[in-house]
């Protein structure tokens, strides 16, 4: 039987929904280690080897949103960092615009990251 390599999918060529679970369990893991972090911080404890790496997961993907452009820095902060609501595009976009911009976003995010 003969074996072939399986290739590297790209990233422009995922699904929203590939996209979308992938930004969701790294906005889950962020929100966490924020949080590991902040109270580390408060407890006024000695840093432990989790929450440094806590902090550079922060520091990872605070860095990488700040390469994003603009726009799309802010689309995905209210869309999967932050505690915002669902709909909080509402008011500035189309329902079809905001899940375009949404994607663009994310490709343009893992892109960063993974340069």
């Amino acid at each position: 039987m003969i074996y072939q390599k399986k290739e590297k999918k790209r990233i422009e060529d995922m699904s929203a929904k590939e996209l979308s679970r992938i930004m969701k369990y790294l906005s889950s893991i962020y929100r966490k280690a924020k949080k590991r972090s902040d109270l580390a911080d408060y407890s006024g404890l000695p840093a432990e080897p989790m929450y440094r790496y806590d902090r550079q997961l922060i520091y990872l993907i605070d860095r990488t949103l700040q390469d994003c452009s603009r726009e799309n820095s802010m689309i995905l902060r209210k869309t999967y960092f932050e505690n915002s609501d669902d709909s909080w595009y509402a008011g500035f976009l189309s329902q079809s615009t905001y899940y375009r911009l949404k994607k663009e976003a994310t490709v343009e995010f893992l892109n960063c990251l993974d340069y």
